[in-house]
């Protein structure tokens, strides 16, 4: 039986065709085609071709960002939000100003140092902003906790930051404020170059403060140490500080509305809760804005693979962003006018009124 079957096999291989190929390896099969990957709305930069901001595209993808995950960005604003709620709790009125009088040097110290901790808390809110919009354009989800988490770590490299950036601009305001005293204090004609000299500086602030507005996210998602950030995002912003400049301007106008409204709140009513929610509400619509921006016009610069996905999809949240904004803004300034006009009429009614 064992003959007989090794046999078999062999005549098995003798019947085989002659003209049969040797076996030859068989290639791979290929594997299944996925669906294709979402397309990119920011290009990795080629070394040879120089990026282009676009005022348009920056704008519009800031309102995608807030209205496609406004739950989670109005959460991050949070810390604004009480920062707000806090100020207007915590300082008088212009019409308690008017009536009673200046504030006395202690309140005007605790006022300052007031507004120390609600600029803690606004960046604290720019800081996670960054940190939520940079990864869902990256296509992951980021939760409320992570993000304000990485931004508490970031805290006191953004305060050395601050500080740094601080202590430079009041040096040049103070040297150029003094050069422009000493002109105007020479004569008449002296003076009008002082005065030249005052618009200049204005000038110069704004273009500095262009150059520099990609700073933060250049900290934070670059983990570029403190003094170095500064250089980093001075040559970023090289030959943008025009777009830049009108980028934020835009962003601010867009803003305006809630701000605004906050501010007739905190001016012209006396009981003062009700003047911290306004001024936190006006807070937490507008503050995500800041750090949004920054963060698409930084990834358009650096070639950022920012693309629309499951995570982010374009053109659901742009109405929704603006609806949000405009929306508390326009109650916010409605209601506020009335009240500005009711705190106004009980001044001037007043004998030792305006």
């Amino acid at each position: 039986m064992g003959h007989d079957d090794g046999g078999d096999e062999r005549n098995a291989g003798a019947d085989a065709p002659a003209h049969q190929p040797p076996d030859t390896p068989r290639p791979a099969p290929a594997p299944p085609a996925g669906p294709p990957a979402p397309p990119g709305w920011i290009r990795p930069v080629a070394a040879t071709v120089a990026p282009r901001l676009d005022l348009g595209l920056v704008v519009g993808r800031t309102f995608d960002t807030l209205g496609r995950e406004w739950s989670l960005f109005l959460a991050l604003a949070i810390p604004a939000g009480i920062g707000g709620f806090v100020s207007g709790l915590l300082s008088p009125s212009f019409v308690a100003v008017l009536r009673d009088g200046q504030p006395s040097i202690d309140r005007q110290v605790a006022s300052m140092a007031l507004q120390a901790f609600v600029a803690v808390l606004g960046g604290i809110t720019t800081l996670a902003t960054i940190i939520a919009a940079d990864t869902l354009w990256r296509g992951t989800p980021v939760g409320l906790g992570a993000a304000i988490g990485r931004a508490m770590s970031i805290v006191p490299r953004a305060i050395a930051l601050f500080i740094v950036v601080l202590v430079a601009t009041v040096g040049l305001a103070v040297a150029l404020s003094a050069t422009v005293l000493l002109l105007q204090a020479a004569g008449p004609a002296a003076a009008t170059v002082g005065a030249v000299a005052a618009v200049a500086l204005l000038v110069v602030a704004i273009y500095v403060s262009a150059r520099l507005s990609l700073i933060l996210p250049v900290l934070v998602l670059e983990e570029t140490r403190v003094i170095a950030s500064i250089g980093r995002a001075w040559r970023l912003s090289r030959g943008h500080a025009t777009v830049l400049f009108s980028i934020a301007f835009v962003i601010a106008l867009c803003g305006i509305l809630p701000t605004w409204g906050g501010l007739l709140f905190d001016m012209f009513v006396d009981n003062r809760v009700i003047a911290g929610i306004a001024l936190g509400l006006g807070s937490m619509v507008v503050a995500p804005l800041a750090g949004i921006w920054t963060v698409v016009a930084w990834g358009i610069l650096t070639g950022a693979g920012y693309r629309d996905s499951e995570v982010m999809t374009t053109g659901r949240g742009r109405t929704i962003g603006l609806l949000i904004v405009a929306g508390v803004g326009v109650v916010l300034v409605l209601a506020g006018a009335g009240l500005a006009a009711a705190g106004v009429a009980e001044l001037t009614q007043r004998p030792e009124g305006i």
